[in-house]
Order: C-alpha cells, then sequence, then structure tokens
C-alpha cells in the first residue's frame, strides 16, 4: 500500500527564499546606513572641533573673550533680573529719571556677569535662542540712549555722552557674556540701534580723543560675519547632539530602518553646511523617510530663511560698522587736519551751502537680501 507523500509547493520555498534575501539585504543595507552615519558624525565633529556642544562652546571660549559663551552658569544674573524687575512708568520714560539709576542696575548686572564667567562651569539647561530677558534689560538700553539722542533730558555734556556712548556698546557685548541667550538677530538690531544714535555725536564738534573712544569700543566688537560662524558652529554642535539622541532612541523617533536612512540625509547637509558654513544653506527638501516621526527634531528652530537671512543682516551689518568707522575717522581728520583732510575710499563727501559736510556711501544696496534701515543714510558734520 503506497501512501501518499505531501509535497510542499515549490511557491512557498520561493518565497521563503525571497524573504530570507530581502531581509539579508536589508540588514545589509541598514548596516552600510550606520556604518555611513558614524563616519559622518566623525567627520562633522572633527570639522566642529568638538565632540559636544560643551565642548565646543569651551574651545570657542578659549580663543576670544566669553560675548558668545551663553551656556556659562546665568542663573545668579537671571534671579537678580527677576527679583530686580524695571520700575520705570510710562511718565518716568517721558520726564526722566536719575541717571545713577542706570548705573547702579548697569554695575550690579556687570558684576553677576563677570561672576558667571568666573565659575567657568556651563550649565546646559536647555538651548534655546529667546530675547525673553532683553525685555527685562531694555530700560539699561534705553538708558544709554538717553545719553546720545539730541532731546535727552540727562544734563550731561557732550564728551560725557561718548564715554557712555562707548559704555553701552560695551555693554551690549558684556549683556552677551552675562549668558542671556540673546540671539544674533538681536545682537545685529542692538548694535545697529547703537550706530544710529551715534549719528548725534557725530552732528557735533567734538574733540579727536573723545571721538576716538567710539573707535576704540568698535574694536571690542566681534565681526559680525565672524559671530555668525561661531553662533552656526554652536547651534550645529546642539544639531549633533539632538541627532545622536535621536539615533539612540532617547529622543523618540521611529524604527531604525528608518532612522538610519534619514540621519543620513540630515548627516549629509549638515556636513556640507558646516563645511561652508558663511554661504547661504540650500534650502533641505527631504524624502518622506526623513519626515518620519521624530524627525523635525534634525535642526529644530533653525529655518533655512533664518539662517540665510542672518548671514545677509551680519554682511550688512559689517558694511555699516565700516561705514560708521569712516565716519569717525574722517571727522577726527577734518578737526586735525582741516580741509587737508582725505575722503575715505568709497565714500562722497559734499559740502552744503551752510557749510555743513556730507559724507555719503557709494555702496549700492542688494536687493535681494534683508536691510538694516537707515544704516547707510549720510552722515552730516557741522562746519
Amino acid at each position: 500500500m503506497n501512501i501518499p507523500v505531501r509535497r510542499r509547493p515549490l511557491g512557498f520555498v520561493a518565497i521563503g527564499l525571497i524573504t530570507a534575501l530581502l531581509l539579508f539585504l536589508g540588514f545589509e543595507l541598514l548596516d552600510r546606513y550606520r556604518k555611513g552615519n558614524q563616519r559622518l558624525i566623525v567627520e562633522i565633529q572633527e570639522s566642529l572641533g568638538a565632540s559636544s556642544l560643551l565642548q565646543c562652546m569651551e574651545n570657542i571660549s578659549a580663543r576670544r573673550d566669553p560675548a558668545y559663551f551663553p551656556l556659562l552658569n546665568r542663573f545668579p544674573l537671571i534671579e537678580y533680573l527677576n527679583s530686580n524687575p524695571p520700575t520705570l512708568t510710562p511718565q518716568q520714560e517721558v520726564e526722566g529719571v536719575p541717571f545713577q539709576v542706570f548705573i547702579d542696575r548697569y554695575q550690579a548686572i556687570w558684576a553677576l556677569t563677570h561672576e558667571s564667567e568666573a565659575r567657568k562651569a556651563p550649565t546646559v539647561q536647555q538651548f534655546s535662542f529667546g530675547a525673553d530677558h532683553l525685555v527685562l534689560l531694555n530700560p539699561e538700553f534705553e538708558g544709554m540712549n538717553m545719553l546720545l539722542i539730541p532731546t535727552s533730558i540727562v544734563p550731561l555734556p557732550l564728551e560725557e555722552r561718548v564715554k557712555w556712548a562707548a559704555r553701552s556698546l560695551e555693554c551690549i557685548e558684556g549683556y552677551l557674556g552675562g549668558g542671556l541667550l540673546i540671539d544674533e538677530i538681536t545682537r545685529i538690531a542692538l548694535i545697529s540701534h547703537w550706530i544710529e544714535k551715534c549719528r548725534f555725536l557725530l552732528s557735533h564738534r567734538i574733540s579727536p580723543a573723545h571721538l576716538r573712544q567710539l573707535l576704540d569700543a568698535l574694536d571690542g566688537v566681534e565681526p559680525p560675519v565672524e559671530a555668525f560662524r561661531r553662533a552656526m558652529r554652536m547651534t550645529y554642535a546642539h544639531s549633533m547632539e539632538l541627532l545622536q539622541a535621536f539615533r539612540n532612541g532617547s529622543q523618540g523617533g521611529s524604527t531604525p530602518i528608518y532612522r538610519e536612512p534619514a540621519l543620513n540625509y540630515v548627516l549629509s547637509h549638515l556636513k556640507t553646511r558646516i563645511i561652508d558654513i558663511d554661504q547661504p544653506v540650500e534650502p533641505m527638501d527631504p524624502p518622506w523617510y526623513a519626515t518620519s516621526p521624530g524627525g523635525p527634531i534634525f535642526l529644530r528652530g533653525q529655518s533655512d530663511d533664518f539662517i540665510n537671512d542672518t548671514l545677509a543682516l551680519s554682511h550688512e551689518l559689517e558694511d555699516g560698522i565700516e561705514f560708521f568707522r569712516q565716519a569717525v575717522e574722517y571727522q577726527i581728520a577734518r578737526l586735525e587736519a582741516g580741509d587737508q583732510a582725505i575722503a575715505p575710499q568709497g565714500i562722497t563727501v559734499k559740502s552744503a551751502p551752510s557749510g555743513q559736510i556730507h559724507l555719503i556711501s557709494n555702496r549700492k544696496p542688494v536687493m535681494d537680501r534683508p536691510t538694516l534701515p537707515g544704516l547707510f543714510e549720510p552722515y552730516h558734520f557741522p562746519k
């Protein structure tokens, strides 16, 4: 009696083999992505000169003054601001207050700034560029600016105004050093505003020795484009930390089969941006797998438009600082050499019938990028 043998259909065997082959190829591809991502991470860290945000900040701080070290232990300063809020009423802002109010507060904040720097113990609670604490500091900036405007009720001679104008610029850079997380855009706006206020000083006859204080103050300002590069290095170092947290699953996200290809796409873009850190960035157009759950964490808070606009404004401010510097230097030359003063390169000098001198920038505006209004308006010197 023959017992029939039940044979498995060849189709099931083929499906099993194909499935096994696909799984093998999938894991092989995933392994290649993992190795490629690890290589990209190492290359990016070498380009940043650091393996972490904290190390990046420390490396940056070691090569310059602490004006861009926002991760210092800033809590004593924040506590002071919270417990000593601005008390100026709208009426006081119009009528003015004794300038000693601003000096006392300025000195207290400045002392806490240096105390924070001296601790040399960065504390990373979160990394966000917010201007919330700038609101608490507005009276300081307004107090400094009161010295520079023609309608100021502060009874100070012009020479004293120049001294405090220089101090106010130091104040702006110093607050950044205090770790208030003032972003690049706010810094650009403050320095641009400072230059606008200083126009009043150049419209009066002030001794060359005092005018040189403005030049000395400018020398203490980190060039805007260089500041942009440093800020972006910090941002990208932070992005790397987020990416690695996302990679190991501590920041959510999907399965490795989605994560590694998504990371590969973003890391490749990040590497290109770091190599050309002071060039406009190309917009990211991530494929579907790079926008899976957790994907937006990659470059959180740094849109392409924000980066490109900040870079453009940094160039704009750098040119504006140079124009202001040329104006101050020309005014000094006029006071010292009279009619023998030579106009700076790229500048047109015109005399008005009243005898007033106008200094006009020959710089052509760049229409396809953001601008800082008023930064290149002519300077007017007394006869």
